[in-house]
C-alpha cells in the first residue's frame, strides 16, 4: 500500500486527449516515424546531440477493444492510447488523473515490455481508468495492450523466471486479495496466488527453489488494530505456492519492507521502513534497518545507522529514515544502500558502501531539506565494471528550490558531480550503457552522458511530468516510462546494450532478477525489432 508516499512526488504530467480512429495502423505510424525522425546514430553519438526544443506531433488514434492483432493474440489494445512522434521519440499516452503514479520499472518478458499501473492511496478521489491493469508494449507491433486478466496493481517492478515460464507480480491492491500473483509468460493469466494478509509493494526474488517477498506495514488498523504479525514480514514460498520460509512479528521482526530484496546467490539482502507496532515505540524490531538473511530467513548480520530503529525527522508525511529502492551488490564483495532520509539529527542523507558482513566501509552525505525527499522509494544507485557507483539525488537549493544530480561515487566514496538539472527530481535509477554512457532520466527529459558527465545526446520526452522507473534497454531500444504513464521509445539512440556493468539498471537485468552472478538473457536469436523502426 502506498501510504508513505508523499504528495511533493506527484506529477503534472500531460493528460491523454481524447482520440479518433485512425485505420491502417501500423504503415500510418511508419509514415509519420519518417517524416519526424530526428535522432541520435550510432556513428553520431560522440557528439553533443539534442532534441529538446522540438516540437510534438500526435498521431490520435482509437483502437477498437474488440480488435486482436496479429501480435496482440487475445490481448485487448489499449482503446484510447494516443500514438505519436517528438523528433524521433515515439510515445503513446493514456487516459490518467492526478492519482496516476506509475512507480516500476519495465521488464522484458518474450516480445513484451511489462510493468503494472499504480494510483497513490491517499488523498486522491478521481482514480485512473487504468489503475487496475498489467501493460504490455508489443516491441513486434508497437502497440500497447492490456495483459492482465486478473484486475491488480502494484508499486514493484515484476519478476521473470523464463525457465519456468512464470512472472511474479508484488501486488498492493488485487480483486479478491492476495499478496503476489503468479503469471503464465504466454497468457499472463494466474497460475497460483500467493496471500499472506497484507499487500507488497517492494520487488522479490527467487533463490534455489523459493520466491522471496516481503509486506508493507502500514500504520493504520488493518496493521495495528488489533496487530497484525505479517505486516512487515519476509516469506520464501515453493513452486507450489506453499509458504516454507516466513520471518514476522512474532519472531521479533517487523519492519516495512519497502526496498527490493537482492540475492548474491547464497544471502538475503533487505532494506527496512518503519516498525509501527501499535501504540509501542520502544521495542527495536529491526525497522529502518538492512538485514541479511539465510536461505531459512534467519538473520545473519543488520546495519542499521543513527539512531536504532527509525530515526523521525518533524515533517508531516514520511518521516523516517527508511532504505530506498533496493541494496545494490557492487563488483569487490561490497554493498551499497541509500537512504530517503536522515539516520540521524545531523541531517544529512547518506550512502552507503557496507562489506557482505554488513559493516561500514564509507560513506557519502548529502545536503537534506525537510520538505525534499533526497532519494527516492524505487531508485537505487548503479554499478559499473570497475565498481563506481552512479547515483541519482535530488538536492536543494535555497529555501524553496531543487535540482536533479547525477554522482559517480568511487569505491573508496571519493563523490564526483557528473550532472545537474534545475528545478528537476532525480527519482529515477540511471542505466548504464555500453560501458561508455549513463542515461539519466528527469522530469520530461533524457539526458545521455558519457562516464566522466558529457552529454552526449539529450531527449525531450511526450509529457513533462516525472520519470519514477529507470530507463530499459533492450535490443539497442531505449524505453522511458513516465510517472503518468507515458512511455517513450528512442529507437536509434546509438547504445546497443548494459555492457559489462556488474548492476547496470534497477533491478539489475531486463528479467528483474537482483541476482548478482546469475545472468537471465534472451537467446541471441530472439530479436524483437519496435514497428516504429521497421
Amino acid at each position: 500500500m502506498p501510504f508513505r508516499r508523499g504528495k511533493h512526488l506527484k506529477s503534472s504530467g500531460a493528460k491523454a486527449k481524447r482520440s479518433f480512429l485512425v485505420l491502417t495502423l501500423p504503415i500510418f505510424l511508419l509514415a509519420v516515424a519518417a517524416m519526424r525522425a530526428s535522432v541520435v546514430s550510432a556513428q553520431e553519438l560522440t557528439r553533443p546531440q539534442t532534441n529538446i526544443a522540438a516540437q510534438k506531433t500526435s498521431v490520435f488514434l482509437t483502437i477498437p477493444s474488440t480488435d486482436k492483432s496479429k501480435t496482440g493474440g487475445d490481448f485487448p489494445p489499449i482503446s484510447d492510447a494516443v500514438y505519436g512522434d517528438l523528433d524521433g521519440v515515439q510515445y503513446i499516452q493514456i487516459p490518467t488523473t492526478e492519482c496516476t503514479n506509475l512507480t516500476a520499472t519495465p521488464i522484458v518478458v518474450n516480445e513484451w515490455l511489462v510493468y503494472p499501473m499504480h494510483d497513490y492511496g491517499f488523498n486522491c478521489d478521481n482514480g485512473s481508468p487504468y489503475r487496475l491493469t498489467l501493460f504490455g508494449y508489443n516491441m513486434i507491433d508497437g502497440l500497447l495492450y492490456d495483459l492482465s486478466p486478473t484486475r491488480a496493481t502494484g508499486e514493484a517492478t515484476l519478476l521473470y523466471r523464463p525457465e519456468e515460464g512464470v512472472v511474479y507480480w508484488n501486488v498492493t491492491k488485487v480483486v479478491g486479495h492476495g499478496t503476489v500473483l503468479v503469471l503464465d509468460d504466454a497468457t499472463f493469466t494466474e497460475q497460483r496466488r500467493l496471500s499472506v494478509g497484507m499487500s507488497s509493494d517492494a520487488s522479490g526474488v527467487y533463490l534455489d527453489g523459493l520466491y522471496y517477498f516481503g509486506t508493507v506495514n502500514t500504520p493504520n488498523e488493518f496493521c495495528q488494530e488489533p496487530i497484525n504479525p505479517n505486516c512487515g514480514a519476509l516469506f520464501a514460498a515453493d513452486s507450489d505456492g506453499v509458504i516454507v520460509e516466513q520471518l514476522n512479528t512474532d519472531d521479533g521482526f517487523r519492519s516495512w519492507v519497502g526496498a527490493g530484496i537482492t540475492t548474491d546467490g547464497n544471502y538475503l539482502y533487505v532494506g527496512g521502513s518503519p516498525q509501527t507496532l501499535g501504540e509501542d515505540k520502544d521495542q527495536y524490531l529491526y525497522g529502518c534497518t538492512v538485514v541479511k538473511l539465510d536461505k531459512e530467513l534467519n538473520i545473519v548480520a543488520a546495519f542499521d545507522p543513527g539512531e536504532q530503529g527509525c530515526f523521525r525527522v518533524p515533517y508531516t508525511g514520511l518521516s523516517e529514515d527508511a532504505v530506498g529502492g533496493e541494496p545494490v551488490l557492487g563488483a569487490q564483495d561490497d554493498l551499497w544502500v541509500q537512504y530517503v532520509r536522515p539516520n540521524d539529527d545531523s541531517y544529512e542523507t547518506i550512502l552507503y558502501r557496507l562489506n557482505k558482513d554488513l559493516q561500514e566501509l564509507c560513506r557519502v552525505a548529502f545536503e537534506f531539506r525537510l520538505d525534499l525527499q533526497t532519494a527516492a522509494f524505487y531508485a537505487a544507485p548503479t554499478v559499473d565494471k570497475e565498481g563506481n557507483v552512479y547515483a541519482p539525488i535530488t538536492l536543494p537549493v535555497g529555501e524553496d528550490a531543487h535540482k536533479a544530480a547525477l554522482y559517480r561515487i568511487a569505491p573508496d566514496c571519493r563523490a564526483t558531480l557528473l550532472v545537474e538539472v534545475s528545478d528537476s527530481y532525480a527519482y529515477a535509477t540511471p542505466t548504464l550503457a555500453d560501458d561508455r554512457y549513463a542515461l539519466f532520466a528527469t522530469d520530461g527529459r533524457l539526458g545521455v552522458y558519457t562516464l566522466d558527465g558529457s552529454l552526449v545526446a539529450e531527449y525531450a520526452l511526450a509529457s513533462n511530468a516525472r520519470v519514477l522507473a529507470g530507463p530499459v534497454i533492450h535490443e539497442g531500444v531505449i524505453y522511458v516510462v513516465q510517472e503518468d504513464g507515458t512511455i517513450n521509445v528512442i529507437a536509434e539512440s546509438g547504445v546497443s546494450d548494459y555492457g559489462t556493468a556488474v548492476w547496470p539498471r534497477y533491478r539489475r537485468d531486463n528479467f528483474g532478477s537482483a541476482t548478482l552472478g546469475q545472468d537471465a538473457t534472451v537467446p541471441a536469436s530472439v530479436i524483437f525489432l519496435p514497428a516504429m523502426m521497421r
